[in-house]
């Protein structure tokens, strides 16, 4: 008799923590991931003002090197974005860029298509929550009997 009130004991515990560990794992991974996604925001975004706080200075250096060489034409926008090139290695990031393929994929899509990440997660919820609701169903059969 005692093995048995343990035994439903356990199976109401796991039917409540594996739902639990589930959604903390979904919830956990989802902030986590969007909290790096921030701090690489607010880094790419004082990276561009410092960048182009230069502009000045790099269309002068252009306009410079245009007076010695006539016969080229000296971009200011090559030294600011190599400059900005520098500032994200630094910060452990690189200069990523859309390709036009990628624009047009993205809008002929019908919508956005979920990374792996977030179907692991969903797929981690959807289990732990059948997981828990199958204990509950084996906790309540033996109760009963």
């Amino acid at each position: 008799m005692r093995s048995d009130l343990y035994s439903r004991n356990v199976l109401a515990f796991l039917a409540a923590l594996i739902p639990i560990l589930g959604s903390l794992y979904a919830a956990g991974s989802y902030s986590i991931e969007h909290a790096g996604r921030r701090r690489e925001r607010r880094i790419r975004e004082h990276v561009k003002d410092v960048a182009w706080a230069r502009e000045p200075e790099a269309t002068a250096r252009a306009d410079a090197r245009d007076a010695r060489e006539p016969s080229a034409w000296h971009s200011p926008y090559d030294e600011i974005e190599e400059f900005e090139e520098k500032l994200l290695q630094a910060h452990g990031l690189s200069k990523t860029g859309v390709s036009p393929r990628e624009i047009d994929l993205a809008l002929a899509m019908s919508g956005p298509v979920a990374t792996a990440i977030e179907l692991r997660r969903q797929w981690v919820a959807i289990l732990t929550a059948a997981v828990g609701v199958v204990l509950v169903a084996v906790d309540a059969m033996s109760t009963s009997s």
